[in-house]
């Protein structure tokens, strides 16, 4: 009864999940099975908003062991020296890259995407496996944007990833937005859309 929650994300903006793309006129069988409203749970796959996440977790520790406090702003202040750090090399990373559109098969990336201007276009939204009309789309924007790289995560089935790759002569990469060391994945991730881009 004495355990304290603590909000995370609070001061987060949050985005919507991104919803797969179409070109043209036909309508995509999305609008039948996902909620235009619903807010991007991925908050903590971008560096903005893992300082945002630091300050909230350092108010949090402060609050309830307020005789620790310079401890443990000093770590928090460790931190924010490496997420900085980090947001300047994926900088570098991304800087150049002509293409900046990337299809992943769950929607994970889009605080990532919104942070350094890429456009994340997803297979699946909501946890719904795509339609048939909605695979064609995908199929035509990968072709219309010379998309090489479909990236999966390593817990969900890559079967609808894989026809869209083989229809477009495309790779499947995994990335990772659940592992275990935070400030060196997302490098790695930034790393392997640049590498995907420039292929």
């Amino acid at each position: 009864p004495n355990l304290v929650f603590v909000d995370n994300a609070a001061g987060i903006e949050r985005i919507p999940l991104t919803a797969p793309h179409h070109h043209g006129d036909e309508p995509t069988d999305e609008a039948l099975h996902t909620d235009e409203d619903l807010l991007d749970p991925h908050v903590w796959l971008s560096p903005n908003n893992g300082k945002i996440i630091a300050n909230n977790i350092l108010n949090a520790l402060i609050e309830q062991e307020p005789g620790r406090a310079e401890e443990f702003q000093a770590n928090y202040n460790y931190l924010i020296a490496d997420i900085n750090d980090l947001d300047n090399q994926i900088i570098t990373i991304l800087q150049d890259l002509d293409q900046r559109t990337f299809l992943v098969f769950h929607p994970a990336w889009g605080y990532f995407a919104e942070q350094y201007g890429l456009i994340q276009v997803p297979v699946e939204v909501g946890g719904q496996e795509p339609s048939p009309t909605d695979m064609v789309n995908l199929v035509n924007i990968a072709r219309e944007e010379q998309i090489r790289v479909i990236f999966v995560q390593p817990s969900f089935s890559t079967a609808n990833a894989i026809a869209i790759a083989k229809e477009i002569g495309a790779e499947v990469a995994v990335v990772d937005p659940l592992a275990r060391d935070w400030l060196q994945n997302l490098k790695v991730v930034a790393e392997a859309f640049a590498e995907a881009a420039n292929q």
